[in-house]
């Protein structure tokens, strides 16, 4: 059947492809730029080659009205 079938589909056929990455002591405005320019919703954060993290447009756009608001 076509659920069996799926199930058999592995991650990294599916998965979204690493098209960039961030530091965790990396300036918002340098998330914003690079979520911007490779339109990412998702950017994973790295400290020291280990990834400790991922930071969402939505956690982005919360943080900017947060400073605008402020």
């Amino acid at each position: 059947t076509r659920i069996i079938k799926n199930a058999q589909v592995k991650v990294k056929e599916i998965m979204l492809k690493n098209r960039g990455h961030i530091e965790s002591d990396a300036r918002l405005l340098d998330a914003l730029k690079l979520m911007f320019s490779k339109k990412l919703v998702v950017l994973p954060v790295y400290e020291k080659e280990r990834l400790v993290g991922v930071v969402r447009d939505a956690d982005l756009f919360l943080a900017v009205a947060d400073l605008i608001l402020s």
